[in-house]
């Protein structure tokens, strides 16, 4: 457990501000040179060389993912004082128009749509946009194709978070509902097995949310080994993995269970009071709950290698309304308790952005704040000491300050822990809405 230290309001008042200038100050007013309005500079990167994919470096890349999320914590920070906020509307407006550029009718995409880089027409003899990455060079006709990924539960989660805090903000009585699209795809009744979810144990047929928005290949299903051979071989055509020209594709052509993609969706049906209307998400909480049981934090999901991911995403769904999930926060918070270093910080895997503190830090520090209950918990020295680490590592020229960004997702699978996507922008917001609920918390004295 770190240091007890005494954290002084005003110094984390002016932090906050100087980070919301830097957030009001780098976001992208105009489209033009592959970034587009409302949103902010991120990376897509290699740290490994990779076959198909190439050599390490980070490439900028817009998504719907990056975007969302910054803008649902702009929007947040906001909703806790309108009056004292009050400036960040603009920005928020910009960002929200951004996010719904990445909607597909009701589901969300994590890329834009953008020309096309095939060179074959597709059977009408155009080549029509694609989904695919802003930037990051696509090497080869394979993985250009296989670029062009199908609308999936998390980007769709975020994107009806972002629409949901929209309509607080502008009062609107518009009404959402995400149940009946996230219930058309469950782990449920299904014969394929995705390998990664084989290799973790989990539970075929869980009931849980499946990823991917679309239908799945039809692969071999009375065998994991014959369906791992289709995998191996997933660049040759003959391999029901292969994608195909103009079509979305799905990897690896079977869907899959993530835990904290459950975490994300079951955020936004408890804060659309969504839960009520379907027992099905116990078993996305069941699913969630056999990986905090294992324990095996840095392997639990599939898109998100960092080690406290997890924390952050399965607090923010029980803050959310999803109570149900309260077992499982008192076994993260044991967990925060017995990692926490002496400087405060938290540390993931050192293939991780080499431990990735900054990063792992801000998710921790977010699960804190999310679980409350602080004296049951005994979280009040942990939070004050990784809010000293925080405010002893941000980047201030003055004006502004930000953190740099760690890994906020990756790749997923195999590339998991090598293809890592990062933003200053996310990092920063993240860790300025831990400071502003640590003041609002302050000022009302619950902590």
């Amino acid at each position: 457990m770190g240091y007890a230290q005494t954290i002084n309001i005003d110094s984390v008042k002016s932090v906050i501000d100087k980070s919301l200038c830097y957030l009001i100050n780098h976001q992208y007013t105009e489209t033009k040179n592959n970034r587009f309005a409302g949103e902010w500079k991120s990376t897509m990167g290699l740290t490994l060389p990779f076959p198909l994919l190439g050599k390490p470096k980070d490439y900028e890349d817009q998504n719907c993912f990056t975007t969302a999320a910054t803008h649902n914590c702009l929007a947040s920070i906001y909703l806790t004082d309108r009056n004292e906020y009050s400036f960040l509307y603009p920005t928020i407006n910009r960002a929200y128009n951004a996010t719904m550029v990445f909607r597909d009718s009701l589901t969300f995409n994590f890329w834009h749509w953008l020309p096309s880089n095939l060179s074959k027409k597709n059977k009408d003899g155009i080549r029509p946009p694609v989904r695919r990455p802003t930037t990051f060079n696509l090497k080869n006709r394979y993985i250009k194709k296989a670029a062009n990924v199908m609308d999936d539960a998390d980007d769709t989660a975020e994107g009806f978070m972002a629409l949901l805090l929209h309509n607080k903000i502008i009062y609107s009585a518009d009404t959402l509902a995400l149940l009946p699209i996230v219930n058309n795809y469950r782990d449920a009744d299904r014969k394929n097995f995705h390998w990664y979810n084989h290799n973790r144990a989990d539970k075929k047929n869980s009931g849980a949310y499946l990823t991917w928005i679309g239908k799945e290949h039809r692969l071999w299903p009375k065998s994991i080994v014959t369906t791992f051979l289709q995998n191996c071989i997933f660049f040759l055509p003959i391999s029901e993995c292969f994608p195909k020209a103009y079509e979305p594709y799905m990897p690896y052509g079977t869907n899959d269970v993530d835990a904290i993609v459950n975490a994300n969706i079951l955020s936004f049906l408890g804060e659309n009071n969504e839960l009520k209307d379907s027992a099905n998400y116990i078993h996305a909480i069941s699913f969630i709950n056999h990986k905090i049981k294992r324990k095996k934090f840095n392997s639990a999901a599939i898109y998100y290698p960092n080690r406290y991911h997890l924390h952050y995403a399965v607090t923010n769904a029980y803050k959310s309304g999803a109570i149900k999930l309260r077992p499982c926060v008192d076994s993260l918070i044991v967990d925060l308790k017995n990692k926490q270093q002496l400087d405060g910080s938290f540390e993931s895997k050192k293939i991780i952005n080499r431990k990735d503190k900054i990063q792992s830090t801000a998710f921790a520090l977010s699960a804190l704040l999310n679980a409350g209950k602080f004296n049951e918990y005994k979280t009040i020295k942990m939070i004050e000491s990784a809010i000293g680490y925080l405010l002893q590592n941000k980047i201030d020229s003055g004006q502004e300050c930000y953190w740099t960004g760690g890994v906020f997702f990756s790749g997923g699978t195999v590339v998991r822990k090598c293809l890592f996507f990062k933003s200053d922008a996310y990092t920063t917001v993240l860790i300025s809405q831990c400071f502003a609920t640590y003041l609002l918390l302050k000022k009302t004295n619950e902590l």
